[in-house]
């Protein structure tokens, strides 16, 4: 496995998709995603993850990975590397449980961050995301 810093952050929309997160055409201009890297099994993309700045902080709007390669510690190998050095992020958690055991807190701050998620039909029906920070 290996881990490579993506410019190009379009490819990663598809695999975003197919592990369930809501993504758009568009949103990497409505989005300003400084960053994305992504875990490659030989020439397999099998997880992503792209922090943007919004609203004048970094937000961790994306983080995924393929589900046969959950458990293993991709997630969390991912999770580390994107946030390597950015001292102070938020995101909107659907698996709020993972962050946790990676150091991020429940936060009541940017509770704007799921006006966001109001669209969604997921938002209140099997989805109670949950704002937390990290630094």
């Amino acid at each position: 496995m290996q881990i490579r810093e993506i410019t190009e952050h379009n490819v990663l929309t598809e695999l975003y998709r197919r592990n369930g997160l809501e993504i758009y055409d568009g949103w990497i201009r409505e989005m300003n995603p400084i960053r994305s890297i992504a875990v490659f099994d030989g020439d397999r993309l099998v997880g992503a993850a792209t922090v943007c700045e919004r609203l004048g902080v970094y937000v961790l709007d994306y983080i995924a990975v393929e589900k046969e390669y959950r458990k293993g510690g991709t997630g969390t190998e991912l999770l580390n590397e994107i946030m390597k050095d950015i001292p102070k992020a938020y995101l909107s958690a659907r698996a709020p449980l993972f962050f946790e055991k990676n150091g991020w807190k429940y936060t009541s701050e940017m509770q704007i961050l799921l006006k966001d998620c109001e669209g969604c039909s997921q938002y209140k029906n099997g989805c109670e995301p949950k704002i937390m920070k990290r630094g």
